[in-house]
């Protein structure tokens, strides 16, 4: 597989540092952790996983909202039998 260098300009201080902390917790160089890491990311099921994730998510967001306004509903219909 043909391997083309890439270089990523301007990146915070505080990024890169938590990019080598993470590498080193790893036993990784810097170079090795992003190259690993950008191959996990376009890989098509690992995006899949992420996206589904998020629709679980939303889903359960959605059902928390609905209970959070029944539980209202009931709140007030408990007051005015008060």
């Amino acid at each position: 597989m043909e391997t083309i260098e890439i270089k990523i300009r301007n990146v915070d201080a505080d990024v890169i540092a938590k990019i080598d902390r993470l590498a080193s917790q790893k036993d990784q160089s810097r170079e090795e952790f992003i190259r690993r890491l950008l191959r996990r990311f376009t890989d098509t099921s690992f995006m899949q996983d992420i996206v589904d994730q998020v629709e679980v998510e939303k889903l359960l967001l959605d059902v928390a909202n609905h209970i959070h306004e029944q539980n209202k509903e009931l709140e007030r219909m408990l007051n005015e039998q008060k």
